[in-house]
This record gives structure tokens, sequence and C-alpha cells, in this order.
């Protein structure tokens, strides 16, 4: 591990690297290989250094042989965060699809309200507060299991997560402001067909 002096360019310091390797690596070549530094790169093999940051440690250590310990790979991060918005965006769907069947069942309702005197503006309003509600409380659920499930994914991962993987404001923020997003779609989506529609008061 090496830090760097203060304004020290990573370039310049890259650039040394090829000597250094040169005047550094050749007793170790001669103790493992037995021929000199020359004749090991004349064979085509390479013994090269190169910079990495630490924060990039546990996810692109691969290159460097795994010689940090336990380490990861960001192609998992990959394929989990894209099951992950694989669920998130099929849960969204059923809740919107979902919602908006429900919806079409309140055309009663609609018209009564019409008739008393509601406008467009505030039936929609009103289906937009009720999905955005929905969405919150799913939001709030979702916390409460993940964060009491924490434990019992430990055991089943072997991982070590803890109550902050969760519990921290940018998470929390864009949860919410998703929760949100997802609300409005489905307040529109079911409120526009229904308050749309024209309603007639017949004698029965």
């Amino acid at each position: 591990y090496v830090k760097f002096k203060e304004y020290t360019s990573f370039e310049q310091v890259r650039a040394t690297f090829p000597d250094l390797v040169g005047k550094r690596a050749a007793i170790t070549v001669r103790r493992i290989f037995d021929v000199s530094f020359e004749e090991y790169i004349a064979q085509g093999k390479q013994w090269d250094l190169f910079l990495q940051p630490l924060t990039d440690i546990w996810l692109y250590s691969q290159e460097s042989g795994n010689r940090f310990g336990p380490v990861s790979d960001i192609f998992n991060v990959y394929v989990f965060s894209a099951i992950a918005v694989l669920i998130i965006a099929l849960a969204c769907t059923n809740f919107i699809n979902l919602y908006t069947a429900q919806s079409s069942k309140r055309a009663k309702e609609v018209g009564i309200r019409k008739t008393l005197g509601s406008n467009q503006r505030h039936l929609i309003f009103q289906f937009l507060g009720e999905s955005i509600l929905f969405s919150l409380l799913a939001m709030v659920l979702a916390f409460v299991i993940s964060y009491f499930a924490i434990p019992q994914l430990n055991i089943l991962t072997g991982k070590q997560f803890v109550t902050s993987t969760i519990i921290n404001f940018p998470l929390i923020s864009g949860v919410l402001l998703f929760s949100i997003g997802v609300g409005i779609i489905a307040g529109i989506s079911s409120a526009t067909p229904v308050t749309n529609k024209d309603f007639s008061i017949s004698p029965d």
C-alpha cells in the first residue's frame, strides 16, 4: 500500500513502473524462474505493476490474483441488481394493474360524487392520494420486513449485513421518491378512465 503526496500525478508515478519492475523484480524472477528478467520478458511473459484505489479493492481485484483476502466481483453486483430491478418492475406493474382494475369498479362512486358537485380534478386528486398512500404503506412494510430479516439473511448468505445497509438517508430518500412516483403513475392510470366518463341519473 502506498500513499501519494498531495498533488502527485498518477501518470507520472505509472511512468516509473517499467524501470522499477526491472530493478526490483529481477532478483525475484531469478530466484523463482532461474532466468534473468530480460530472458523472462523475452519469453513473452509479463511482470507489471498497476495502481488501484483502496475503494476498488473489494469489487475489482480479480486481476491482482486475489492477494488481498476475501473479495467479491462486480459481476455479481450487476447480476443481483438486474434481478432486483426485474422483481421491482414486476411488483410495480402488478400494483398498477390491480389498482386500475379495482378503480374500474368505483364508477358508481365517481358518478355520485360528480352528481354532488365534485369535478374531475378533485376526483383525480382523490385517486392520486389513495394510490400514493398505498404505495407509501407498502414501502414502510418493506423496510420493516427487511430490518427484521437481516439476521436470517446473514445466516443464509454467510455475509454480515447491518441495519445501516437499509437505514440510511440516501437509500430512504430514493425509495421514498420512487414510491411516490409509482403511486402517481397508478393513480393517474386508474383515475383517468373512470373520471372521464359521463354519468346520467335514471329514475331507478
